[in-house]
Order: C-alpha cells, then sequence, then structure tokens
C-alpha cells in the first residue's frame, strides 16, 4: 500500500504561499494533491492493462485515505 500524508504537504507549502500573496490556497493544496493522486490511482488499476493482468491471477488492493489528526487549522475537509 502506499501513502502519503496530506497535512505534511500543507505543513510544508502553506508558508511558501503566505510568502507570495496566495492565502487563499491554505489549506486547500493537500486536499488538491488527494483528488489528482486518486485520478492517477485509477487511471492506473482501472485501465485495460491493469484488467488484462488481473485476470492472469493480480489482485487489487483498494485505495483508501485515512486522516487521523487535522494538525493544519486552514485544510477544507
Amino acid at each position: 500500500m502506499a501513502s502519503f500524508f496530506l497535512s505534511r504537504i500543507d505543513t510544508l507549502v502553506d508558508p511558501l504561499l503566505e510568502e507570495v500573496g496566495l492565502r487563499e490556497l491554505k489549506g486547500k493544496v493537500a486536499v488538491a494533491s488527494a483528488k489528482i493522486a486518486y485520478q492517477i490511482y485509477k487511471n492506473a488499476f482501472h485501465s485495460k492493462r491493469f484488467k488484462n493482468w488481473k485476470n492472469l491471477a493480480g489482485s487489487l488492493r483498494n485505495c483508501c485515505g485515512r486522516v487521523r489528526v487535522r494538525k493544519n487549522p486552514h485544510t477544507v475537509m
């Protein structure tokens, strides 16, 4: 299973957004990253190529996202 921490993205990116005057994007970059990651997952694991492989005895793990702690109060869920 592959995973990444959304709160760490915002923790890194939010100060940079502040510096360049894009405060309205604070707390939104991680959510956008998660949406893009999910699209990549769907494209990869629901493609014709993957279905062919799966038919030859492959298996699919579900994409699961979990939020344990909301570290950034600006993050929009």
